[in-house]
């Protein structure tokens, strides 16, 4: 069974996968394979539209991707991770994780990962730690200790389209 995720500043502050990769990414442990300047909105994976920011928006949205919402006691459950949310209605969400030390670590949008709140504090606790836009505290979530891909997908795959060798080639230069 894999382990929870460890706390890597090597691999998420690097500045290919920190520009590319936010708090829910950071909280799913999914570095790789996101679009530069993509974003990473609970559900977009799974096809389902977030409306607005709500709590039960956001639960509905992450739970399609693959997180399990258990409320707001933070139970442990054998090859899963704990990771909580916090919303600023209508705004913005953000989510923490737990790391395999037990450690609260997060990360703020293309900013690089953080084990402090907001008023320097380390998160020991993601209900009463300090974040000024993300106020409100909402729940906690498993999540499989080997992560899930929550990477936005292209709306259409060229693969499956007859000429797509030539969609790609349309994108080489001439001669290739």
């Amino acid at each position: 069974m894999k382990n929870p995720p460890h706390y890597q500043p090597d691999v998420w502050d690097n500045r290919y996968v920190c520009a590319a990769t936010n708090c829910y990414a950071y909280a799913a442990n999914d570095p790789y394979g996101h679009f530069m300047g993509g974003e990473q909105v609970p559900g977009l994976a799974a096809g389902a539209r977030m409306g607005a920011v709500t709590p039960g928006e956001c639960v509905r949205c992450a739970e399609a991707d693959g997180m399990v919402f258990i409320g707001d006691a933070p139970v442990a459950r054998p090859g899963h991770y704990l990771v909580a949310l916090r919303i600023c209605p209508g705004v913005d969400f953000h989510f923490i994780r737990q790391d395999a030390d037990g450690l609260w670590s997060h990360k703020n949008g293309t900013g690089g990962i953080d084990r402090m709140d907001d008023c320097g504090r380390a998160i020991t606790n993601p209900e009463t730690a300090s974040f000024e836009i993300c106020s409100e505290f909402v729940g906690y979530f498993h999540v499989p200790n080997c992560g899930l891909r929550v990477a936005e997908r292209l709306q259409e795959e060229p693969q499956a389209k007859s000429g797509w060798r030539e969609w790609i080639q349309s994108f080489l230069p001439k001669g290739w």
